[in-house]
């Protein structure tokens, strides 16, 4: 229980007593908690070498924590809603759960927490979800122990340094991108700690705030940065107006280029790449990071190409405009000549349609394609022959990934109507399993998964990774065992 203690009070000792800076760094208990039991889920945005911790200090023997893991995975915190006012292309779906996480960094107590969350969820699940992060606080005590927690402070202490100027860079980034951003409204990062000094660590941002997993013993601060400014860049773009939104959509639809849709749908990241790990690092460090910025070749090409623009318009306080996208859509093709039929650009916007039942068959089918192919936007329609499944086959722009797994006869009959080449295609074939991969009339990629069972729904997206382009020439893939 001193322990305990101890820790609590450096926790309010964390706090900031000086003046207000535009970025502050934080430790904020609320945070480490519900990211200590998202961790022991899995979740997405959480450290893998955190949850290795978690395994090696809490035995599995322990039926308490094991259902103290199970109530917190029972729990609803996730209510969607929609910001009608702003285009389908970018983030326009919102969540309670980031609602609710941007609560717990912006905390100091989960009294103040639980004061903060008050009307986000209903008072049944905010009761349960405050009593179990409350539990959670002596397991928490097990895997970071009390010197993980002094060496997280002297972290927040170095990262503190750098507030200034960060807080200036912040200022050029937010010119750069038209975001709606006022001086007096700070961005608030706080930091969970995860023991050593390497391994997997996340960042990931709520808002007008971050939550960043940082090393008790690490010491690339300015990498580390590097990464806080990277998510502050995804911010940025989310709160572009939804007029200059809209604006830069149709800059985007309005190019000829056969690369403009790859380019829209790497511009977020790509500019966080070359802003973040590039222009910020070289600020904050005096000179360029010669390393990989990001661990995805298309993101770290597109970074490091668009980099030299980024600057220039920087350095000119000019805000982003229809040169610069027409510039950003011609580097990506210079990048990646291929993109166009590279199963790897084109699997990043998705639109899936399959006959599964719940939600939890929809994962096992997200989870199969997110093992071999990066996606930042991904959506899905069930059933394939319902009225608006057609309808969106039809007109979205994402990629469509129809998979049949079963209702075989009909499904393929009706996809049929909408693509007469599967006709053509699959002409003389007899297989049970198969991918179709081709060009429509309109030139759209089309990918369509023929499977008897969920083992051959994987094995598809596996022979898609490993063929890396549509070929028009072998539209007909056949699977087996």
């Amino acid at each position: 229980m001193k322990k305990i203690f101890a820790i609590v009070t450096l926790f309010l000792c964390s706090q900031h007593t000086y003046a207000q800076n535009m970025v502050e760094f934080t430790i904020s208990r609320p945070y480490c908690l519900l990211n200590f039991m998202e961790t022991t889920l899995n979740e997405h945005g959480t450290s893998s070498t955190l949850a290795k911790h978690i395994k090696e200090k809490v035995p599995e023997s322990d039926t308490a924590f094991g259902r103290l893991v199970e109530d917190f995975s029972n729990l609803t915190l996730d209510y969607s809603y929609n910001r009608d006012e702003f285009p389908a292309s970018r983030r326009s779906h919102r969540s309670t759960a980031d609602l609710i996480k941007i609560a717990a960094i912006q905390s100091r107590t989960l009294g103040h927490f639980r004061m903060r969350i008050s009307g986000i969820l209903p008072n049944s699940e905010q009761t349960k979800l405050c009593d179990i992060l409350k539990k959670a606080e002596r397991y928490y005590e097990r895997v970071i122990s009390l010197q993980n927690f002094l060496d997280g402070r002297t972290q927040l202490q170095r990262l503190e340094e750098y507030e200034p100027g960060m807080g200036k860079a912040f200022v050029k980034l937010r010119k750069l991108y038209g975001a709606s951003w006022s001086d007096d409204m700070p961005f608030r990062v706080a930091l969970y700690f995860i023991p050593g000094s390497r391994g997997n660590s996340t960042a990931s941002p709520y808002g007008n705030s971050l939550a960043v997993g940082v090393f008790t013993e690490e010491k690339d601060y300015v990498g580390r940065v590097g990464v806080v400014l990277h998510e502050m860049c995804h911010v940025l773009y989310d709160e572009q107006p939804a007029a200059l939104q809209h604006h830069y959509d149709s800059l985007f639809n309005a190019n000829p280029s056969p690369y403009r849709q790859a380019a829209h749908d790497y511009f977020d990241e790509g500019m966080a790449t070359a802003l973040g790990n590039g222009w910020a690092y070289k600020q904050l460090s005096g000179q360029l990071d010669t390393t990989e910025w990001y661990h995805d070749k298309y993101i770290n090409g597109f970074g490091h190409a668009l980099y030299p623009l980024a600057e220039a318009y920087i350095n000119t306080d000019k805000t982003i405009d229809k040169a610069f996208i027409d510039s950003a859509i011609q580097l990506f093709g210079h990048t990646f000549p291929r993109a166009t039929a590279d199963y790897g650009v084109l699997m990043n916007r998705v639109h899936v349609y399959a006959d599964a039942e719940d939600e939890k068959e929809r994962q096992v089918i997200y989870n199969q394609m997110s093992a071999y192919f990066r996606f930042t936007y991904a959506s899905m329609n069930t059933p394939i022959l319902d009225e608006t499944s057609l309808k969106e086959i039809k007109t979205d722009i994402a990629i469509p990934v129809i998979v049949i797994d079963r209702n075989h006869k009909a499904n393929l009959d009706g996809i049929r109507k909408i693509y007469p080449e599967i006709a053509s295609i699959t002409k003389g074939k007899s297989d049970k399993n198969y991918v179709l991969s081709f060009y429509d009339k309109q030139k759209r990629p089309v990918i369509i998964v023929y499977a008897d069972n969920t083992a051959m729904v994987k094995k598809a997206f596996e022979l898609l990774h490993k063929e890396k382009y549509i070929d028009d020439r072998q539209p007909y893939y056949p699977l087996s065992y």
